[in-house]
């Protein structure tokens, strides 16, 4: 990539960056047990070596399926019940996060349990973010996938089951989420953005093309993507209105409405899109095995093994 505006600055502040993890991911969440394994062992695979995890009050089962990840080094649970009448519990999610990680990863991610972060060319994140390094923040575009016909939630995986998504020009595809370097940020946008300290440049996209506005002209993701299972079954958004997150706490008939509203429109998702499948047989054996202790590895050595059907990630 050539030189950007701020890689000057940027490269004065490499020295107080981290000298732990390459890459962390911080999510909160509520009562989604029945996703966690998959979403996690997801990620595994594409190279995030650990999950900070804000537990905003979950009711469910979530413990246990965490406890082999906790065990394990992988998973950290930060509990993040509502503590504060009015406060947007994720921005403060975040910054606590851009804190307390600021000299324990290089990057940083910010996901939703509904979302999957990978690279398309099927490379493990970290090589792609290797040739990114002199931004301060990428912002990775998301596809929206809609409900691809499933009335209850069916058996198997997420990724395989929910196949259709909205189309490229479509505003919820022109949204992103961030890659950030921690020990830069000084203060949360939104959940999308945040301000750092070399320039007024929230983030920018995997060209170097600055993106100043939570929602772009256009959408670019032929390296860095996150698939966005925003509607699934019917059966799976009556759970899911139900769930009370801190910001729609006594508003059950408002949350209801506006749920509706988007899984409606994301009943007219259709194009097929199986780029991520290619994880899926990996991931079934990952699923499949019992957890072992994390080794930190600030720069994982990964390979991608191809063959005429699939891809597969594997660390070395």
């Amino acid at each position: 990539m050539s030189q950007k505006k701020g890689e000057n600055a940027l490269s004065k502040w490499k020295d107080s960056a981290s000298t732990g993890h390459y890459l962390t991911a911080c999510a909160i969440i509520k009562n989604e047990a029945p996703y966690l394994k998959e979403w996690l062992e997801f990620h595994k695979l594409t190279g995030i070596e650990k999950f900070l995890l804000y537990d905003n009050g979950s009711t469910d089962h979530t413990r246990e399926v965490l406890l082999p990840y906790l065990e394990s080094g992988f998973v950290e649970i930060i509990p993040w019940e509502n503590f504060l009448q009015g406060a947007n519990h994720q921005h403060l999610a975040y910054a606590h996060c851009c804190i307390h990680m600021a000299h324990k990863t290089e990057w940083l991610a910010f996901l939703d349990a509904d979302e999957f972060l990978f690279s398309p060319e099927g490379s493990p994140i970290s090589k792609t973010l290797n040739d990114m390094e002199e931004f301060p923040a990428i912002g990775v575009f998301l596809y929206c996938f809609g409900p691809s016909g499933h009335l209850v939630r069916p058996e198997g995986l997420v990724i395989e089951n929910y196949t259709f998504r909205l189309a490229e020009d479509d505003w919820q595809n022109r949204q992103y989420k961030s890659i950030v370097r921690p020990h830069l940020i000084r203060s949360v946008i939104s959940a999308q953005r945040f301000h750092h300290i070399l320039n007024n440049i929230p983030a920018y996209d995997e060209t170097g093309k600055p993106l100043l506005h939570s929602t772009q002209h256009t959408h670019t993701s032929k390296r860095l993507c996150i698939n966005h299972y925003a509607a699934k079954s019917l059966e799976e958004l009556e759970v899911k209105i139900q769930r009370p997150y801190f910001w729609n706490l006594g508003k059950t008939d408002k949350r209801r409405r506006e749920k509706l509203k988007q899984h409606t429109k994301l009943t007219e998702a259709n194009i097929q899109d199986l780029t991520i499948t290619r994880f899926v047989p990996a991931l079934r054996r990952a699923m499949s095995q019992p957890l072992r202790p994390l080794v930190q590895n600030p720069r994982p050595k990964t390979t991608c093994i191809e063959n005429s059907k699939e891809s597969v990630l594997e660390n070395v």
